[in-house]
């Protein structure tokens, strides 16, 4: 990471860390899902496999999931390989951010390029962490110490796929920070969205009720569309509208 982004004042807190739990958030949902019946992911597209009712019974108990059923999801493998055994508890997190910090600190204190535009991609900022309960104590001091031993060396591992981890994902999005919009990368929850989409639908001039009331049932069955007219200019929202409606899209 450091190699690709010399001049970067990137920080294991927030920036890093902010990343790090929503990673961590959807790889749970995703291999939650996955255990699920009727819920599948194919690895040639990257995305959710599934039916309408499987999915409807899932995101009942998993209200992260509600907008992930049309997302791609590029990262998943390298995500299990990162998480697979911690299962997004968190374990090392601490750890990993203080190393981070400590590297990026020594070698780049007086480094001054924003990463102000990575943080606008958050999809998240909390995340709900699961406490792993301890099967065992330690029988012997000899015991004790093999597990320290083995602990550090699984810390040094996680360490260095989430560098490579993180140093892919930024390559990836430099190419389009500088035309993304503020909206993209961003979940609506679906509940403010519907208003949010009758809002809009209401502005455009010359619409029955009925044709009103048709267009908005029609967007918001599917995210992609309610992501698409709110990543549009207000002017253009309207023609997006009515093409919806004369059934051009």
């Amino acid at each position: 990471m450091i190699r690709a982004f010399p001049n970067t004042n990137l920080r294991a807190m927030p920036h890093i860390n902010s990343r790090i739990h929503v990673f961590k958030k959807n790889y749970a949902s995703l291999s939650s899902m996955l255990l699920s019946s009727g819920v599948g992911f194919n690895h040639t597209t990257n995305m959710i496999d599934t039916h309408d009712e499987a999915w409807e019974n899932y995101v009942k108990t998993d209200s992260n999931a509600r907008l992930m059923q049309y997302r791609c999801w590029p990262l998943f493998k390298d995500w299990i390989e990162a998480f697979g055994k911690d299962r997004a508890t968190g374990e090392h997190a601490a750890d990993f951010v203080e190393a981070v910090n400590h590297t990026l600190n020594k070698t780049y204190i007086d480094d001054a390029q924003s990463f102000e535009d990575l943080e606008t991609l958050n999809e998240d900022t909390e995340c709900q962490v699961e406490n792993m309960n301890v099967s065992q104590s330690l029988s012997s001091a000899s015991e004790s110490a093999k597990k320290v031993g083995s602990q550090k060396r699984k810390f040094e591992g996680n360490q260095y796929l989430m560098y490579e981890l993180l140093g892919n994902y930024c390559k990836n999005m430099d190419s389009r920070l500088g035309e993304i919009s503020i909206r993209i990368g961003v979940e609506y929850d679906m509940a403010n969205a519907k208003k949010e989409v009758y809002a809009a639908i209401n502005k455009v001039e010359g619409l029955t009720l009925h044709q009103k009331l048709f267009v908005a049932d029609k967007l918001v069955k599917k995210t992609e569309d309610v992501y698409l007219l709110f990543s549009l200019p207000e002017a253009k929202q309207a023609e997006y509208i009515r093409m919806k409606l004369a059934g051009t899209m």
